[in-house]
């Protein structure tokens, strides 16, 4: 279990959890993560993860392959040059995207996103939110769900999903940019 508080800046990941890792739990509070050149956090293992009134900022902001995350009341954002997600046997290649939550081969999977709150999540030049399967495996994304005054803009869509995915959008209050 890890508690962030702080602000942190480097050029490679900044917060990672290692995929053979199950039940893990990270929590970031009131933090800047930012990374110059990468992925801003990468969670690979299974478990409980949490971001709350932060700002994530990275080539790709987050990437995901297994776990559950929530995000409230903060900001997400990919910066980097918008790239197709790679397979990969072990971490990610940035993609430019927000949020990429990738079904791949040798991880757990059963991905479940939540951002609610005053969240925004955005990509410069990609997706806010994308789903990529780059395994022969079913779909392993169990759901998105989007939450209150949520925010969602996208260099080339807002949400991009490979396969059919149970996605919530549970109000009227969301803006799409």
């Amino acid at each position: 279990f890890y508690t962030f508080v702080t602000n942190i800046a480097l050029v490679y990941w900044i917060i990672q959890s290692n995929g053979t890792c199950d039940n893990c739990s990270i929590i970031i509070n009131d933090a800047t993560v930012t990374s110059v050149d990468d992925i801003a956090i990468y969670i690979a293992a299974n478990g409980s993860y949490e971001i709350n009134d932060s700002t994530i900022i990275g080539d790709t902001g987050i990437y995901m392959k297994s776990g559950s995350l929530v995000i409230t009341d903060s900001t997400v954002s990919g910066t980097g040059i918008s790239s197709e997600p790679v397979a990969k046997d072990s971490g990610a290649k940035s993609t430019g995207d927000g949020i990429v939550l990738e079904v791949a081969e040798g991880y757990k999977g059963d991905i479940k996103l939540e951002i609610k709150g005053n969240s925004s999540v955005s990509s410069d030049y990609g997706y806010a939110v994308r789903e990529a399967n780059t395994s022969v495996n079913s779909n392993n994304i169990k759901s998105i769900t989007i939450n209150e005054f949520v925010s969602l803009t996208g260099g080339k869509a807002l949400i991009y999903l490979s396969e059919p995915t149970n996605i919530t959008v549970e109000t009227a209050s969301v803006d799409f940019w």
